[in-house]
């Protein structure tokens, strides 16, 4: 079966198409779905709000941005838009909430010109018939907004569904670990986004424990995945730490930190940096950090790992 559109399809499109055509068009280009919502907001009190999403405004409300800010500027179906500003508006925000999920991104004024975007994936509800209840695939919910030189802001709201991650994306080694992270709960998402120590480096969405979605970093040299928020992700991105250890005298003798970010597309990226050392002494426990979940314990060679 040919591969579905990705998320990595659409970055592309967008990369490809964001010198010379807005924000807007782009995303006409590149998803080819329906628009729902407004592309001019309309005021805060021109789309009717539930009771819960008047208690969400008032949550937005008490968060960091400037009093009286938070406006609901676009709605299609279950997805929100709501526009605010922080910085005594200075910097211009816009928060997208489908669901249980909610992400946003924020840019001084002076920066706005290509746009601000939010995309996150949505699982779909499964079919009645469904005996499991599984999801039957992963939808996409994406918010652009342009500001206006009266500093009006001007929003879309699209959405997509597509079948989940087909591993015949890859190829030989790479689409059978790939099938592997599809089995793990990586069934959104998941994509290669460099290499460390000749093996691949990935990043995806799957539902956490909670579920929600969380993007993750998975290092296949080192068997490590460390996992953030969707939020979290876009704004600091993911970071693991790796310590080696000398095999004769158990002690650190190096460390490399890799760490996924995220452009304002949404497009991640990877970079890889030496770190100092830890300062461990032989015999000493050395632990692996892969924010924010449990730390893993490498034990030196020659010493029984504690159980």
């Amino acid at each position: 079966m040919d591969a579905p559109r990705s998320w990595g399809a659409v970055r592309r499109a967008l990369r490809r198409y964001r010198w010379g055509v807005s924000a807007l068009a782009v995303l006409l280009l590149a998803l080819g779905t329906a628009i729902g919502g407004a592309v001019f907001a309309p005021r805060d009190g021109s789309i009717p709000l539930t009771a819960a999403q008047q208690e969400r405004r008032e949550v937005l409300a008490a968060a960091d941005f400037d009093p009286g800010s938070i406006r609901a500027v676009a709605r299609d179906e279950e997805a929100l838009a709501w526009y605010a500003t922080k910085d005594d508006g200075s910097i211009v925000c816009v928060i997208l909430d489908a669901g249980e999920q909610s992400q946003s991104n924020c840019l001084p004024v002076a920066d706005t010109g290509r746009g601000l975007s939010v995309s996150f994936p949505v699982p779909l509800a499964a079919p009645d018939d469904d005996p499991d209840g599984d999801p039957r695939g992963v939808g996409g919910v994406n918010a652009t907004m342009l500001v206006s030189t009266t500093g009006e802001p001007m929003v879309v709201l699209q959405h997509w569904s597509m079948p989940s991650t087909a591993p015949s994306q890859f190829a030989g080694d790479e689409r059978t670990r790939a099938e592997e992270l599809v089995d793990a709960g990586f069934a959104f998402t998941i994509e290669i986004v460099g290499y460390f120590r000749t093996a691949p480096v990935w990043v995806g969405d799957r539902l956490s424990h909670e579920g929600e979605i969380e993007k993750c970093l998975v290092v296949d040299a080192v068997d490590l995945t460390a996992c953030a928020s969707l939020d979290a992700a876009a704004e600091s991105g993911i970071e693991a730490r790796i310590d080696d250890v000398d095999g004769a005298s158990g002690g650190v003798v190096g460390s490399s930190v890799l760490e996924a970010r995220f452009t304002r597309w949404q497009t991640p990226y990877l970079t890889i940096t030496d770190a100092p050392v830890t300062g461990a002494e032989p015999g000493d426990t050395v632990r692996v950090d892969a924010p924010p979940g449990d730390p893993i314990v490498v034990e030196p060679p020659g010493r029984d790992a504690e159980r």
